[in-house]
């Protein structure tokens, strides 16, 4: 109970923009009051006197994965790039239902720049729900052939890296109009000024999970897009309890030509054998730089998920990404 407590303090801390990056970046636009009671939904922003920001770029990603067979996956993907007076943003957002994946979301535009510029802003069908804290309690998104709402749930594990990115592993539930599919969500968010080069080093996010309720995510940084050796660390959700696996405790080989993945933890009686699927999203990873591209990879993953010896199929997702 402690634990989870203070995981959730933090949490909030950070996206008050008390912590990390956001100090930097956000604190001549902090000060916007969060809504006074839990999952309220943040208006669109209007027209107002400009905000005195720093140019800086803000990236939100959401990669869902059910465990259920026919649940679906996806990736949600918020850019705001804040200059003098305006945002311009690049939200986009794909969902795979049964081996077949569309694009539910793709939106650029600019508006005048908010207090909080880091948010995911609504609009376009998009419904940001907001805790009392002002973290994120969920997205509803409506619009033609698309409905459902997606929320966060128990935090299972959170961490943030040299540079001041943030990210943590969810409980989460989607819903369409049906009964809610529950299944792992990671949510990671990163800023960077535009007076500060960008990353060298690409990032690959593994999630996939099984019927049983079990999941898996796999970090890595990459210095290009062949690289097969790379700074690595697993998460699991496995029977109800979650760990985290650094390198030295772990067997992680991509597949032959990077057609996908073999993991074994001796220690968690798990193997793991994934293989990408087609190429869902193929965006220019290197040119995430500018502007126009949304500078990621994505890819439908199947393969199997072996836990004391008891195989069972698996399925997700996986996205190569540059940081902000």
């Amino acid at each position: 109970m402690l634990r989870g407590a203070l995981r959730q303090l933090r949490w909030k801390l950070w996206t008050r923009g008390v912590l990390a990056v956001a100090l930097v970046l956000a604190s001549a636009c902090s000060g916007e009051e969060p809504p006074a009671n839990g999952n309220e939904a943040l208006p669109r922003p209007a027209a107002s006197t400009p905000v005195a920001v720093t140019p800086a770029r803000y990236v939100t990603d959401l990669a869902f994965a059910g465990f259920a067979a026919a649940a679906p996956s996806a990736l949600l993907r918020f850019r705001n790039d804040v200059s003098a007076g305006t945002l311009a943003r690049r939200y986009r957002v794909w969902v795979g239902r049964g081996g077949r994946w569309s694009t539910a979301l793709s939106v650029s535009d600019s508006l005048p720049v908010p207090r909080a510029a880091w948010r995911i802003l609504p609009g376009h069908g998009l419904r940001v729900l907001a805790a009392s804290g002002g973290e994120l309690a969920g997205l509803v998104l409506r619009g033609p052939g698309t409905a459902f709402q997606i929320e966060p749930g128990k935090v299972l594990d959170e961490w943030t890296s040299p540079t001041g990115q943030r990210s943590r592993l969810l409980l989460a539930s989607w819903a369409e109009g049906g009964e809610p599919a529950t299944g792992l969500l990671l949510e990671r968010l990163e800023a960077r000024p535009f007076d500060t080069p960008p990353p060298r080093t690409l990032e690959e996010a593994v999630l996939a999970t099984d019927a049983a309720g079990n999941g898996v995510l796999v970090l890595r940084d990459v210095g290009d897009e062949d690289s097969a050796r790379a700074a690595t660390t697993v998460y699991t959700w496995l029977d109800g309890r979650e760990a985290r696996w650094p390198e030295s405790r772990m067997d992680v080989r991509p597949g032959a030509e990077g057609s996908g993945w073999s993991i074994r933890i001796a220690e968690a009686k798990l193997d793991l054998a994934l293989t990408y699927g087609a190429r869902v999203v193929d965006d220019t990873v290197v040119a995430d730089t500018t502007s126009s591209g949304a500078g990621v990879r994505l890819r439908a993953l199947h393969g199997t998920l072996k836990l004391a010896g008891r195989a069972r199929p698996a399925h997700g997702l996986a996205f190569l990404a540059r940081g902000p």
